[in-house]
């Protein structure tokens, strides 16, 4: 997942970003606006990092175990 982060001065900045962004056909549904009277940043889908983390150990642990015992036995 992508994500361009724009840090404006003020209400009325994000708001005309927004809407330039809007007239640019861009989906609303793919632009949000963080900050006091809007959404809150712990209200957004980031990825824990641990959680990342734990995804890729089961990956590698899922490949890499077999093939060390193939491996292992073949010697």
């Amino acid at each position: 997942m992508n994500y361009l982060v724009a840090v404006m001065g003020d209400r009325i900045q994000a708001e005309a970003a927004y809407v330039a962004l809007e007239k640019a056909d861009l989906p609303t549904t793919q632009i949000t606006i963080i900050g006091r009277g809007y959404k809150d940043l712990a209200a957004l889908p980031f990825d824990d990092p641990s959680e990342q983390a734990r995804r890729r150990m089961k990956l590698m642990a899922a490949w890499l175990i077999p093939f060390g015992f193939v491996g292992g036995g073949g010697l």
